[in-house]
């Protein structure tokens, strides 16, 4: 009976981490069609519409979202852990979420200076939010999902700053010191929110206080 029991637990536990998986590769596969498929994209647009596109690469990411928010704390919970978590590394973590968030936040504000400089902080901004949650979860489900989202980052990067590189009529915009300073009171905010309750609210795990 315990032998059958342990078999279909297993059968159990192959077939989340299959939906988790394919959780992750769903999602990123739904906002890659700049990197690998671009004409591909402008085709599929061209046959069907902007509208019927959007939708399609939409419910795609929401298909992979929901698969991977319903399945990582099993995967989480049934994986080999591949190196412990250290209380420097968290705290190294912390530091370079702010940024991160800065990063994205910066993304979404015009004129400020790093949207100026970077010319892709959104990119940049996932590639530290990846790096700071592979430092922290060492475990091999949470090294599957945040590793794949950094190898997805640094493919997204190199290809917008090809495409910014190849634009001939680009001009470079004088930077505000509102703009900036918002994007960085924003990022500031929001990083302070995410280790005081935000972490432990959304995602169920606290950062700071357990």
């Amino acid at each position: 009976m315990l032998k059958k029991f342990n078999i279909w637990h297993n059968i159990l536990g192959v077939l989340l981490m299959t939906l988790y998986l394919t959780g992750i590769f769903l999602f990123l596969a739904s906002h890659s069609a700049n990197i690998f498929f671009c004409a591909k994209k402008a085709q599929l647009i061209m046959r069907f519409g902007a509208v019927v596109w959007k939708i399609f690469i939409s419910s795609i990411a929401i298909l992979g979202l929901l698969l991977i928010i319903n399945n990582y704390a099993i995967a989480k919970e049934n994986s080999i852990l591949l190196w412990p978590q250290s209380i420097y590394g968290t705290y190294f973590a912390i530091v370079l979420n702010f940024f991160a968030l800065w990063f994205v936040i910066s993304a979404y504000i015009p004129r400020n200076i790093l949207k100026i400089k970077l010319k892709h902080p959104m990119v940049l901004g996932i590639k530290l939010w990846a790096l700071a949650h592979l430092i922290t979860n060492g475990d091999l489900s949470s090294v599957l999902l945040f590793g794949s989202a950094l190898f997805w980052a640094v493919l997204s990067f190199k290809k917008a700053r090809l495409k910014t590189n190849l634009s001939k009529d680009q001009k470079t915009a004088k930077h505000s010191l509102n703009a900036s300073f918002s994007a960085f009171f924003l990022g500031l905010m929001v990083w302070l929110y995410m280790i005081r309750v935000g972490h432990k609210d959304l995602i169920g795990i606290g950062l700071l206080y357990s």
